[in-house]
């Protein structure tokens, strides 16, 4: 699925807003407090996902793929599943990571062929709060995640990759304003008067299952 769409990030201390303004939606990515919230105003919806689910989640998902693969060793099936788990960064051994300097672009490599993020930016600086906090989240490799965070800021301009939720992300973006400012609480904040909603996408509805029926009182007599 590709989206085409204009985005306006806050970023305050270690928290990340990121206000859709195509859709009308907004992620809050909060790592102090270890928790995403999620705003859909054209919906009137919010949700909310904790870290600590978020990986359960997580975790049940990979050991259902891996189970997979168990069952068809040697197999065009078993490649794929493993090339399926490494694309959400399921490797079996810690991958390398290097940085790469080229005509100036920045670039993070992962295992000698794999590009995860290519960058146009300024030479002075460093901005990580936006790479901490999707770091936070588990967006990255533990060494993609550090090498991000060495990099040149601000990028302008470039192409990431990354792990959201249960997603696999290739953002391509470029950045039209940047400036300083004091952002309040009022900004960060869940509008009131949102109906709360499973997080979508990852969370779903308990399983109803039928319940066996209580006893019939007799209401006769033979």
């Amino acid at each position: 699925q590709e989206l085409r769409r204009k985005e306006r990030l806050l970023i305050r201390d270690d928290v990340l807003l990121i206000q859709d303004l195509t859709f009308g939606e907004r992620w809050i990515l909060r790592p102090s407090e270890k928790k995403i919230q999620h705003v859909d105003l054209l919906l009137g919806q919010t949700s909310e996902l904790s870290y600590e689910r978020l990986g359960q989640i997580r975790r049940a998902a990979f050991d259902g793929i891996r189970a997979a693969r168990e069952r068809v060793p040697g197999t065009p099936d078993q490649a794929d599943l493993d090339a399926l788990l490494e694309g959400f960064d399921q490797f079996k051994t810690e991958p390398v990571v290097e940085s790469r300097v080229s005509e100036g672009r920045r670039e993070i490599v992962l295992n000698g062929d794999r590009l995860r993020a290519s960058f146009q930016g300024d030479a002075a600086g460093k901005a990580p709060g936006w790479f901490n906090a999707l770091a936070s989240t588990g967006a990255f490799p533990p060494g993609v995640a550090a090498a991000l965070r060495e990099l040149p800021a601000p990028p302008v301009k470039g192409t990431l990759r990354y792990v959201f939720l249960m997603e696999r992300v290739v953002e391509q973006f470029e950045v039209v304003r940047s400036t300083m400012r004091v952002i309040s609480d009022a900004e960060l904040a869940v509008p009131a008067g949102l109906q709360k909603v499973l997080m979508p996408g990852v969370e779903r509805p308990e399983e109803r299952r039928p319940q066996k029926p209580g006893s019939v009182p007799q209401d006769f007599k033979e």
